[in-house]
Parts: C-alpha cells; sequence; structure tokens
C-alpha cells in the first residue's frame, strides 16, 4: 500500500510541475492556446492521482482510466517522432510510459491485496 502511495503522490507532482510550466513557458497567444487546453486538462488528471495516492484501495477501480492517460500522451508522441515530426518531446513520453507500467503494477497489487 505503501508503494502505491508513493507512485501516486511521485506521479501527481512530477505531472503538477511539467503541466503548469507550460503556462510559464509560453505565453497565451493563437499559436499556444492549445498547449494552454492540453495542460489544463493534464493538470485536472494530475490532481486525480493525489486523490488515488490518498487511498490507493478505494480508487483502485480508477487506476486503468491513469494508464490510458498516461498512454494517450506517449503514444501519440512516438508514433509523431517515427514520423520525423521534429521537437516531439519523446523523454516524457518515456517517463509516461514508465508510470503506466508502474500504475499497472500497482492496479495488479492492489487487487491480489482486496482479495
Amino acid at each position: 500500500m505503501r508503494f502505491a502511495r508513493a507512485s501516486f503522490a511521485l506521479a501527481g507532482i512530477y505531472g503538477l510541475v511539467a503541466t503548469l510550466a507550460v503556462y510559464t513557458q509560453q505565453p497565451l497567444s493563437a499559436a499556444t492556446l492549445a498547449a494552454w487546453w492540453f495542460a489544463g486538462a493534464a493538470a485536472a488528471t494530475q490532481l486525480a492521482y493525489l486523490l488515488i495516492a490518498g487511498d490507493p484501495r478505494r480508487y483502485a477501480p480508477f487506476i486503468p482510466i491513469g494508464i490510458v492517460s498516461k498512454l494517450s500522451f506517449a503514444l501519440p508522441v512516438f508514433w509523431l517522432a517515427a514520423k520525423g515530426v521534429p521537437a516531439m518531446p519523446v523523454p516524457f513520453a518515456l517517463i509516461d510510459v514508465a508510470l503506466a507500467a508502474l500504475f499497472a503494477v500497482n492496479y495488479v497489487r492492489l487487487r491480489r491485496m482486496a482479495r
């Protein structure tokens, strides 16, 4: 249980720092509006990870949604990078894949504990 709490707390804090940094790095303009929208939606998801960290057993049914959320960023980044689109944030996508795997491990462990 402690491992799950730490995993989701780490993911939530890292995600908030990473997504909210968009607001400080890019002034709002027509060109950056999509990045601001993405950052806001992604920041809200990080709050869900912090909620799960508070009681992983209770919120275990939401963990698969967290896995999908992490992969919904990482997989398109890999696909676009493979197509040669410049400036793809592959290192951040790799972090999200690692977090998705961590979420999956926690989900399996929590389901076993529930039995």
